[in-house]
């Protein structure tokens, strides 16, 4: 039914109602204050629908050409051992959803991160919470040539102080103040034979 027929068909019904003129005039404009706001809402939903559409085909656009494709993006070359050559210090949080000691030291490394965010510091998370992540963990720890610390350092909720050679200098647990960790990285960075 369009609009023009079903205004026709309101305008009928209230002129043959009892109502006073003033409310007929008010239900028939909030009718077409409802319907303009339908409209714009259907718009709305198309514009999204539309703008999702646009944003998922880019994407599948862009991760189908490789990279240094005459009209793909160029994305830089990074091997692991590049990240780790420009850090002095590596900061390992071994992490689990549901641990305790975890919970206490989230907190702990994300204050690290932002007060060391100009130092040569790598901050990394070895996650435990699931097979998937465990995997993932090992993987990324692999890749940065930090296998050791993987296999060596199992409790969750402490932070492993590693150097960019892969050797663990410190481990921070929750016993440890935030102070005193920052002061134990500064240590670190500043001393020699990382």
């Amino acid at each position: 039914m369009d609009s023009d027929h079903l205004d026709e068909l309101l305008k009928a019904h209230y002129e043959t109602s009892r109502l006073a003129d003033s409310r007929v005039c008010e239900i028939l404009g909030a009718c077409v204050v409802a319907r303009s706001a339908y409209r714009w809402k259907r718009w709305a939903i198309g514009a999204t629908a539309l703008a999702t559409a646009a944003v998922v085909s880019l994407a599948f656009t862009l991760m189908a050409k490789p990279s240094g494709s005459a009209n793909g993006p160029e994305i830089a070359s990074t091997s692991p051992n590049d990240l780790l050559e420009d850090r002095k210090l590596v900061a390992v949080m071994i992490h689990a959803k549901g641990c305790a000691n975890s919970e206490a030291m989230d907190p702990v490394f994300a204050e690290l991160q932002r007060e060391f965010v100009e130092e040569p510091v790598l901050f990394i998370k070895f996650d435990y919470s699931s097979d998937c992540a465990v995997r993932q963990a090992e993987l990324l720890s692999h890749d940065l040539g930090l296998d050791s610390i993987f296999n060596d350092y199992k409790r969750t909720g402490n932070i492993v102080l590693v150097s960019s050679k892969g050797a663990a200098r410190e481990v921070v647990d929750t016993s440890v103040t935030l102070a005193a960790a920052a002061d134990r990285m500064r240590h670190h960075l500043a001393g020699p034979g990382l």
